[in-house]
């Protein structure tokens, strides 16, 4: 046991999920200005990245059970325009 958890109460750890994982992977460093956002795209969970305003990635998981069995990744700049003027009508 370090000197650390010896002498100074952390609490519990922290538990990360795999969206806050799959978040991390596409930071650029400590300082990137990217924006996450959890929705649902065709019945299945998203993460949306934003990067300033210009909506950057949608990743769209299969979930099969408690796993992820697939993740699509929309980068189309076609098909972001559209799925950002709907999100402009959600938010």
């Amino acid at each position: 046991m370090s000197w650390l958890q010896r002498h100074v109460p952390l609490g519990a750890p922290l538990t990360i999920t795999s969206w806050r994982k799959v978040a991390i992977g596409t930071w650029r460093s400590a300082t990137d200005a990217s924006i996450y956002l959890m929705l649902e795209v065709n019945a299945e969970p998203a993460l949306v990245l934003r990067v300033g305003p210009r909506l950057e990635s949608v990743f769209v998981f299969s979930v099969d059970g408690e796993a992820i069995s697939g993740i699509r990744v929309v980068r189309n700049p076609d098909k972001l325009a559209r799925i950002d003027r709907h999100l402009a009508t959600l938010y």
